[in-house]
């Protein structure tokens, strides 16, 4: 029997209720505030559920590039579009259209309770353009090949 999930993130009790149901796929992407002090691929190696793959989100990140570029997406359009269709609530927080990146980032930090921000808020803040606004630049699938002609 298939499963059906209401969506790509489920509770504890849907999935220990599933854990044999070949169609059924763990990922662990866990990522911790830098500083914390906590490994996510340490964890993931010294404790995980059975069957459970491990994916590396610092491996696949980079600083200079924006978040829709590191998943290999063509736009920023997709990313909000696949984020709203699979994280609705999530995807509503980030009511003022920040960059994603920075929208994640923020809220990872302020769950772990770490100040980030050097305003008190973003109205006030001098670097308002580093997380707000367009966010332009090619897809980096376009470079994995070598050059186009």
């Amino acid at each position: 029997m298939r499963a059906e999930p209401a969506g790509l993130l489920v509770d504890g009790d849907w999935l220990a209720s599933h854990l044999d149901d070949a169609s059924v796929r763990i990922i662990d992407a866990s990522f911790h505030v830098p500083g914390s002090g906590r490994n996510p691929a340490d964890e993931f190696f010294a404790r995980h559920i059975p069957g459970a793959a491990f994916f590396d989100v610092d491996g696949i990140r980079d600083e200079a590039n924006h978040l829709w570029q590191d998943l290999g997406l063509p736009h920023r359009g997709d990313l909000s579009a696949l984020l709203h269709r699979h994280f609705r609530p999530l995807a509503e927080r980030n009511d003022q259209d920040m960059k994603w990146k920075k929208f994640f980032y923020r809220k990872l930090c302020e769950r772990e309770g770490v100040l980030v921000c050097k305003a008190p808020n973003c109205a006030v803040c001098d670097d308002v353009g580093l997380c707000f606004g367009a966010e332009s630049g090619e897809p980096l699938a376009r470079f994995q090949d070598g050059p186009r002609g």
